[in-house]
């Protein structure tokens, strides 16, 4: 117990340095700890323990610690924690008799360095995403956040788990060395910020402030943005008490984690108009300065955030259920993360809401998030700072950065590692052509690239095309009958030889599972399988399939594929006749493929055909075999998955029953392509850029026979969607193909193909501003009426279930006589698979011929403007 002497000593120093505080003395101070302060106080907490001969520095509490208060090697660079709530700081209660602890001179840290100023691993944006592309355009920036809010509000509904004991963990460095100093440093920074908070309320305690229940009782923060102020300050705090103990350490931390001083600002890039009320960036150790500001930092008020620098983001929300305010926004303005950063494997987040605070792990199929860190209780305190500073030391691929794609910041170019074990080879790209558009799924990244390093002043060539995803494997790679990697390289070994081919699909080149090198102790290190369970702990792995049982996540396998052959979207065809050539080129190679290969594409869809060329010598290429399977498959389990690009399923694949997926739904789905790029269009200039809507990326890859498991996530896929009311000016009835339920978008294809007439409907709804859109519609027309009506038997015509009249009919009526099974039901996309390769052929004629006669016409138009 201290002595009144002592007690109204401390308080006279608090009082004098709360008055030199609040003059401005101590502002932008960076000066060291003075001894004789540090003494003085030092030796009043000696004169309390039990042995008040030990030397201060040998005091049990900070032994062998690697911050202590009486330091003054280096200066402790923190900011006041004065803005902190006070209802953060509930378990602090402190009797004015006994209110002695050490005294703090705390030099003002300065913001963080400019978003600009990226660290090694984070690479350089070439181009931004496109907001007139075919997946975002016919959306206003208002309509496109909507959108996306919708969606998050599903996402969290359906792929986060709450709870999840140890995902705090996965932060920590694989380095035993690093992990134990990183430990050490946080059990000390702890205790500071305890210490800290003692000085705190004993000024507010003996200035006659703290009253919990009367009048002057402080409340909780009102506003979202009471709490961006202390948090910034808890994250400086930790950066500077890192920054100047950097140096002495056994393991040296990589980075400082610091969020931008403009809290709640419109990012910069990105397609929306998201906004994240803080964003954390990665700030080079070198480049952090104390008590000096740069011109970059003075600046960094005038600089809008960027997604593409961020390295997690913060939602806050006010009241006591505000972490579940804070997720979805999370949710929404992460996806911009994967959108904008090419080698992100997972993110991190952090929902804010009062007091409580969880981390969420964003996977490729899953989200978890940790217990609620209380901040007003010294354990949840100890927790977050265990966390930043396990950031500041782990690796970067603990951070979800892909240490297999690098950035070389002087040249601007990526370096793109593939290949098998130690045999890699390095690839050169100057940006990913197709990115990340959903927060869970395959997230396929593309790169063009090449062979040869960039070099300044010469034109970059690349010749090769590299795809990066993380699609449903199994674990043990010889059982992945899916691979892709594998298909290709069969259909290479077999196609070959047929020049008739070249050019109309990817030829193989290296690639396969991609694994992470981990460093264990010393020079060891150990090469891991990256995949979406590998990245999490036994333990976490064991939580998630005790609790969702057969609804646990599915194993995602990053995986990264070299091929030959780069072509352009569908987006840049000038006609419609070259619209034609390429589709016929990718169908006639489907179809080779399907008949010389055995292998079945399952997928086909605007981003899966690609073309080269251009005019009469255009060419057409079918890519992406991530949901192929082969016919000689002997499990026999893929040819029942529902599969595809919602719009251009086929209608046995969305009614997801027991049907096996044969090559006729393929041709159903360029049935689909076509008719939609024929309303929508499929440009970016002029008025062929039409008015569609978005596609939806998410890719549906549920079994039938587990479709109750997957049943909420496959229907709220299209739930978040925009409706078109048939009475709105404008409307498509194309657009009832991927609005509502699964079920309901089958059951309107079917009416749509039903016949004649009720297809007319959607041909007449074509735009009539493309040239030569008439073209267009009678080759729907074609397809559609060999597809669904010219068959043997005349009761298979239409799409519409037909009924069989019974041979006997009852002469009188009877209604007491009950039902009677007069009739059978036959649907015609069940049984037109008996025919499946007779009426693939007719429509590959179709396809041929008409492409035969639009190349004609080309080559025509092409000889009249060189005359």
């Amino acid at each position: 117990m201290a002595t009144r002497r002592q007690s109204q000593g401390y308080q006279g120093v608090v009082t004098r340095k709360r008055a030199r505080l609040q003059s401005g003395e101590f502002n932008n101070a960076s000066t060291a700890l003075t001894n004789k302060r540090v003494n003085t106080v030092q030796g009043a907490k000696n004169k309390e323990s039990k042995d008040h001969s030990t030397p201060p520095r040998k005091r049990k509490k900070f032994n062998n610690a690697l911050i202590t208060p009486e330091s003054n090697k280096h200066t402790i660079p923190i900011r006041t924690l004065s803005s902190i709530p006070e209802d953060w700081q509930d378990d602090i209660v402190i009797e004015a008799s006994n209110a002695v602890g050490p005294s703090y001179r705390h030099p003002v840290v300065n913001p963080t360095p400019a978003a600009s100023e990226q660290p090694a691993f984070t690479p350089f944006k070439i181009n931004t995403q496109n907001a007139q592309n075919i997946t975002t355009r016919g959306y206003s920036t208002t309509e496109l956040q909507s959108t996306r809010r919708l969606e998050a509000r599903a996402w969290v509904n359906d792929y986060i788990s709450h709870d999840i004991t140890g995902l705090l963990e996965l932060a920590a460095p694989d380095n035993k060395t690093a992990e134990a100093t990183a430990g050490r440093l946080a059990e000390d920074l702890s205790t500071l910020v305890e210490d800290l908070l003692l000085v705190k309320s004993s000024k507010v305690v003996n200035s006659g402030r703290r009253d919990r229940g009367g009048k002057n009782a402080k409340k909780g923060p009102s506003k979202e943005s009471d709490l961006y102020e202390p948090i910034s300050q808890l994250f400086h705090f930790v950066a500077g008490c890192i920054k100047s103990v950097g140096k002495p350490l056994k393991a040296h931390p990589e980075r400082l984690i610091l969020p931008l001083s403009t809290p709640d600002r419109k990012n910069a890039d990105g397609d929306d108009a998201s906004r994240a009320d803080l964003v954390l960036n990665i700030v080079d150790m070198n480049e952090y300065s104390i008590g000096t500001s740069t011109r970059a930092q003075k600046c960094e008020k005038d600089i809008s955030p960027m997604l593409f620098d961020a390295f997690a983001l913060i939602e806050v929300k006010t009241g006591a259920h505000g972490v579940k305010r804070a997720l979805p926004q999370l949710f929404q303005y992460t996806r911009g993360i994967y959108a904008e950063q090419y080698n992100r494997r997972f993110a991190w987040g952090l929902a804010v809401g009062g007091k409580q605070i969880q981390a969420v792990f964003f996977g490729s199929s899953y989200a978890l998030a940790s217990p609620s860190m209380d901040i007003s209780q010294k354990s949840g305190r100890e927790q977050l700072i265990r966390l930043l500073v396990d950031w500041s030391f782990c690796e970067s691929h603990k951070l979800g950065y892909d240490p297999t794609i690098l950035f070389n910041k002087q040249s601007r170019y990526y370096e793109i590692q593939v290949g098998h074990g130690n045999k890699m080879t390095t690839y050169y790209s100057q940006g990913a052509v197709i990115g990340v558009e959903r927060l869970f799924g395959r997230h396929t990244r593309c790169f063009v690239a090449s062979k040869t390093r960039p070099r300044a002043g010469v034109e970059f060539k690349p010749e090769l095309f590299i795809k990066d995803a993380w699609p449903e494997a199994t674990s043990d790679a010889e059982e992945d009958h899916r691979d892709e990697s594998r298909h290709l390289n069969k259909i290479t070994a077999v196609l070959g030889d047929d020049k008739s081919l070249d050019g109309k699909y990817p030829r193989y080149i290296d690639g396969c599972r991609v694994h992470i090198k981990r460093r264990i102790t010393g020079q060891k290190t150990d090469m891991v399988e990256d995949n979406s369970r590998s990245i999490l702990s036994d333990s976490i792995c064991t939580q998630l399939n005790s609790a969702l049982k057969e609804r646990a996540p599915p194993l995602r396998v990053h995986k990264r594929i070299c091929m030959d052959g780069i072509g352009k979207p569908l987006k840049h065809i000038n006609s419609v006749p070259e619209l034609i050539c390429v589709m016929a080129d990718a169908m006639e190679c489907h179809w080779e493929i399907y008949k010389r290969c055995g292998i079945l594409h399952r997928d086909i869809s605007t981003n899966n055909i690609l073309f080269t060329g251009s005019g009469s010598s255009i060419k057409g290429m079918l890519i992406d075999f991530d949901h192929a399977f082969c016919e000689n498959d002997k499990s026999d389990v893929h040819r029942f998955e529902r599969t595809g690009t919602l719009p251009f399923m086929s209608v046995n694949n969305l009614e997801g029953k027991v049907k096996k997926h044969t090559v006729l739904d393929d041709w159903e789905s360029l049935l689909y392509i076509l008719c939609w790029l024929g309303t929508y269009g499929w440009r970016n200039k002029s008025k062929v850029c039409g008015v569609g809507p978005e596609i939806p990326q998410g890719r549906l890859s549920a079994r039938a026979d587990n479709s109750k498991t997957n049943a909420s996530r496959q229907t709220t896929r299209t739930r978040y969607l925009k409706g078109h009311p048939r009475a709105e000016p404008g409307f498509k009835e194309i657009s009832r193909w991927f609005t509502g339920e699964l079920s309901a978008c089958a059951l309107n294809k079917r009416r749509d193909l039903k016949d004649y007439e009720s297809f007319k409907l959607i041909t007449d709804q074509f735009d009539k501003d493309i040239a030569s859109i008439g073209i267009l519609q009678m080759l729907v027309r074609k397809i559609r009426k060999t597809l669904i009506d010219e068959h043997g038997d005349r009761n298979m015509r239409g799409a519409i279930k037909k009924s069989e009249e019974s041979e006997e009919q009852d002469e009188q009526f009877d209604l007491l006589a009950g039902p009677k099974d007069e009739t059978r039901m036959i649907d015609p996309f069940v049984e037109r698979i008996q025919d499946a390769d007779g009426i693939s052929e007719r429509l590959l004629d179709i396809m041929r011929i008409g492409a035969t006669q639009v190349r004609t016409l080309l080559r025509d138009n092409e000889s009249k403007d060189s005359h």
